[in-house]
């Protein structure tokens, strides 16, 4: 399953031209990856049916305010895209800037939602999921590093 999402990606990212509407692309393979990522968290875990009813709604809000997180990152990829061949240096700063304001929104959900799957999974099964999100957050780093050029 990892390796399928993994060629999901590399498949729809290779045959993406940097020119093209990232937005549409984005939004296409956001649906994609969040049914991937779902069969791979379930086999990955093989949880038992206790754990199931426990998991799966903090599983969900999480996931949602990750996404929110998720759908500003995407938007400044977006705006990086759009603005790529007339990007200002203060535009650059103000892109970066909120892009590290993210990641620490990231971590802190990290941080706050790792507390609660510790408290309804075993620690060591907590760690287990969230090496899994990681993965795939990784992922899908490398691929979009592949497709977006550097700051010229």
């Amino acid at each position: 399953m990892k390796k399928s999402i993994l060629l999901v990606l590399a498949i729809s990212f290779s045959t993406l031209s940097f020119g093209q509407n990232f937005k549409d692309f984005l939004e296409v393979q956001s649906s994609a990856l969040k049914t991937e990522k779902k069969a791979l968290v379930t086999q990955v875990m093989n949880f038992t049916e206790e754990e199931s009813k426990v998991f799966w709604p903090l599983y969900n809000e999480f996931q949602t305010k990750l996404g929110e997180l998720n759908q500003q990152r995407f938007e400044l990829i977006v705006q990086y895209a759009e603005n790529f061949d007339s990007l200002t240096s203060d535009m650059a700063v103000k892109l970066m800037s909120e892009n590290l304001k993210i990641k620490e929104e990231m971590a802190h959900l990290d941080k706050k939602y790792f507390k609660k799957f510790e408290k309804i999974l075993e620690p060591k099964r907590a760690v287990k999921y969230f090496q899994v999100e990681l993965d795939i957050q990784l992922a899908v780093n490398g691929q979009l590093a592949q497709v977006l050029p550097f700051v010229e």
